[in-house]
């Protein structure tokens, strides 16, 4: 049992340590990448493909932890059809943000409305529905399909939903 709980640690430390490398120089590239894509004007397939990296870091980060990002999922019409009604009431909430006069949402939009076009001004839209795609599959794959599955094994499942909810959040520090 003790040489069980010893290579359960070493794994998480080394998940741990490959993630936080993995994580740093995806960044880093990302930053890279966009800023040259602006001056490339090939923002559309560098945003799908650095997006898309997510799911490919999702499957090494799985198969280092003994996860598989992917183990879980299932897909049928009705499940297409239960969560594009889902999106509805989302979609009534950002439209009374958007035109709020409350300073921290006015805040929020007017950041949006500073950085959106220069990053996606010229992309046309079925561009920017291509990289909406790429990004829910990307980050969907690696903040539910990987982080939440692994950090479940350790804190249980509302923990884990907990837990990689609240890392999804901290990854989307605009809003």
């Amino acid at each position: 049992r003790s040489s069980t709980l010893r290579r359960r640690t070493t794994r998480m430390e080394i998940l741990l340590l490959a993630s936080l490398i993995v994580l740093n120089g995806l960044f880093a590239m990302s930053e890279i990448a966009l800023v040259t894509a602006r001056r490339a004007r090939h923002i559309v397939a560098t945003a799908s493909l650095l997006e898309l990296a997510l799911a490919a870091l999702a499957v090494v980060l799985g198969a280092i932890a003994g996860v598989a990002p992917l183990g879980s999922f299932s897909w049928s019409a009705w499940d297409a059809a239960i969560g594009a009604v889902a999106t509805l009431p989302l979609f009534v909430v950002f439209r009374l943000a958007w035109t709020s006069r409350a300073p921290a949402l006015r805040k929020i939009r007017d950041e949006l409305e500073r950085v959106l076009p220069e990053i996606f001004g010229g992309a046309s839209v079925l561009g920017l529905a291509a990289v909406s795609l790429a990004a829910g599959i990307g980050e969907e794959v690696l903040f539910r399909g990987f982080l939440q599955a692994w950090l479940a094994t350790l804190l249980g499942s509302l923990g884990g939903l907990l837990a990689a909810s609240a890392v999804f959040g901290a990854a989307h520090p605009i809003t």
